[in-house]
């Protein structure tokens, strides 16, 4: 049931803090730095440079540089208690805004950097909105009680009933099938949802195992963690499911990643940070503090892995060895795009699928334009080589917006995961569009961070 909601716009109280490194850790090729900062519920890398979190049991947002220099963000709620107005889910919308759902306020936050909040009351008062993300349709998606929700740029929700009642769906993400996949926590399934609302409910073979967040990842299949299951699981979009054990009982992981080096990282609450590679092998780094319950996970504006601590007061960094500094290779599905000239510093592959033609599927191939002194940008073809499908490029924008901008422009409709990767940084961005709908222009001018 669509529903317009009234807005009512507000302004941000900013109080400073000092920002202190409590500890280091070092673990073979990966080293762990804590900052200080206020309990973190969700972490997102945001259009400032700098990562943005929440606090589940206040309105407090925290905003933390990649050099450590922390601010503590206060969202006014009306007359509501704090305790009662606790944020939870955060993302970067496509307007580039940050989107940030209220759990107990039964609200949608949009949050400018720049000072100004709307707030977008959801259609009941069992909403209880708890993860976000962006949808393949170019909606916001968000998690609820027993309803998935979808909601424009423009504030109109739409609440679709999950067939499982208080299944409790946390984890959401966009799949490589441009639907919406999402974990139902009490539920005990993964199940997805089309932008149209139709949802399927795939079942885990175990019970009790509570599937928790989820992302799209290696082998462009879906990965989810299992808190009490005790798991990471890989699923295809067919609904195939594969469960890999954890070395360490009542481990708790919790949120999972691909991470710059490209392999699957995830966050135990038990005190640990977790990397898992395509053939299932599981390695566990223990944080510096083991009670401080690492939480959620995300890719930080310098390339490093960032996550909060849920029994802490402070944020974590995750610096992986030898993950940026390679130049780009260009090969038949590599395109290698240029910063400076000749420094090969962007790495651009392509994913296409698609139901026509009987099912088709495979990687972009790559057509280098430097020939022609074209190096910031190129094309792919998928299907005959002398039929560009895709154009991508990449610009500096930092004078203008302290951003580098990534543009796309398809004259297709097959499904596309597009990713862009900054081999200097690792930090990586992904585009995605959905099978059998003309692919729209990207524009993103808030994409890749400037300063290195």
């Amino acid at each position: 049931m669509p529903m317009l909601k009234v807005t009512r716009h507000k302004k941000m109280a900013l109080f400073i803090a000092v920002a202190l490194r409590l500890s280091t850790a070092r673990l073979g090729a990966a080293t762990i730095q804590e900052f200080l900062a206020a309990h973190g519920a969700e972490i997102i890398a945001g259009p400032d440079g700098a990562l943005w979190s929440t606090n589940g049991s206040s309105t407090a947002l925290g905003r933390v540089t990649p050099a450590g220099s922390y601010q503590y963000v206060s969202i006014p709620a009306d007359s509501v208690p704090i305790e009662d107005s606790g944020v939870f889910g955060i993302t970067v919308g496509p307007d580039g805004k940050l989107w940030i759902t209220g759990t107990r306020r039964q609200a949608i936050f949009r949050f400018s950097v720049q000072g100004s909040v709307t707030e977008i009351p959801t259609p009941t008062l069992v909403s209880y909105p708890n993860m976000i993300t962006n949808g393949p349709d170019r909606n916001l998606w968000y998690t609820g009680w027993s309803t998935i929700g979808r909601l424009t740029p423009a504030g109109v929700i739409t609440e679709f009933q999950v067939p499982t009642n208080r299944s409790i769906p946390e984890g959401i993400t966009t799949g490589p099938d441009g639907n919406l996949w999402f974990t139902e926590k009490a539920g005990n399934k993964i199940a997805r949802i089309t932008p149209q609302g139709r949802i399927t409910e795939y079942p885990l073979p175990k019970p009790g195992s509570e599937p928790y967040r989820i992302t799209v990842g290696l082998g462009n299949d879906l990965w989810f963690t299992e808190y009490s299951g005790n798991r990471i699981g890989r699923m295809t979009t067919t609904g195939v499911i594969t469960e890999y054990e954890l070395p360490n009982q009542n481990s708790m992981p919790a949120s999972i990643i691909q991470g710059p080096d490209g392999n699957m990282w995830f966050t135990e609450q038990a005190g640990r940070i977790g990397r898992i590679t395509e053939n299932g092998a599981i390695t566990e780094f223990p944080v510096p503090n083991p009670n401080s319950r690492p939480g959620a996970l995300t890719i930080g504006p310098d390339g490093n892995l960032w996550f909060t601590e849920n029994g802490s007061f402070y944020v974590g960094r995750l610096t992986i060895g030898g993950t940026a500094g390679a130049v780009c290779v260009p090969s038949d599905t590599v395109l290698c795009i240029d910063d400076a000239p000749g420094d090969r510093r962007f790495k651009v592959e392509v994913e296409y699928s698609t139901s026509q033609g009987g099912g088709l599927s495979g990687n972009g191939h790559a057509i280098s334009l430097a020939s022609l002194g074209v190096t910031r940008g190129g094309l792919f073809w998928f299907f005959e080589p002398d039929n560009p499908e895709l154009l991508v490029k990449v610009l500096d924008g930092c004078a203008s917006t302290g951003k580098r901008w990534v543009f796309t422009s398809a004259g297709t409709n097959v499904g596309l995961i597009i990713t862009v990767r900054d081999t200097v940084s690792g930090e990586v961005h992904t585009y995605y569009n959905q099978d059998l709908k003309a692919a729209l222009p990207v524009q993103d001018t808030g994409a890749l961070a400037c300063g290195n």
